[in-house]
């Protein structure tokens, strides 16, 4: 698939504010209440999938494999530029295999000690009982519990709002192509 045509808005955006990797990606849960949280983008898997971390401990992941689909909201504060992405999203664990292996054992190398420590400790959301002992990692394996997110959005919808008047585009995945239409803002 070549690149869409929102990844270089999308790049542009981040060259210019590369600590802007949080975003709010938004779920079902099982009862079918809206769940969202904040998520850190990693990198890009291919053309048009991104790479987010997680926890499979964490609440998020059991209503993904219910019903795998999500918006991510990403706001860029400096550009003013919104991103809505929706689409499928799927889990690369300790399991996973070539490309999604690899990336998963390359973010966990390359994370820092603080990233790292953040998965070894209790499950996210479990009861916090006292400070258990200090966690110990290294930068090798990463735990089973350790896994990737992946967006592959078929709908994104960018609204710049450092212009007068705002500008917004939406994209959208047909048939393994892109297509574009300039929206009322």
């Amino acid at each position: 698939m070549t690149t869409p045509p929102w990844r270089s808005l999308l790049e542009k955006v981040l060259s210019h504010e590369p600590r802007a990797r949080f975003a709010q990606l938004a779920t079902l849960r099982a009862d079918g209440r809206p769940a969202n949280r904040t998520v850190t983008f990693r990198a890009f898997a291919s053309a048009d999938r991104l790479l987010f971390t997680t926890d499979t401990r964490s609440t998020k992941v059991e209503p993904l494999a219910r019903h795998p689909c999500g918006e991510l909201c990403w706001y860029f504060a400096q550009a003013r530029v919104q991103f809505r992405l929706a689409g499928i999203v799927s889990l690369a664990a300790a399991e996973a295999r070539g490309e999604l292996a690899r990336a998963r054992l390359r973010i966990w190398r390359e994370g820092s000690d603080a990233f790292r420590l953040s998965f070894v400790g209790p499950a996210p959301g479990s009861l916090h009982d006292g400070e258990p002992a200090a966690p110990q990692t290294n930068g090798g394996e990463p735990p089973p519990h350790f896994a990737l997110l992946l967006l592959e959005p078929d709908e994104v919808d960018v609204l710049e709002l450092g212009s007068t008047p705002h500008r917004r585009v939406l994209f959208q995945r047909r048939d393994d192509q892109w297509f574009s239409a300039r929206l009322n803002p």
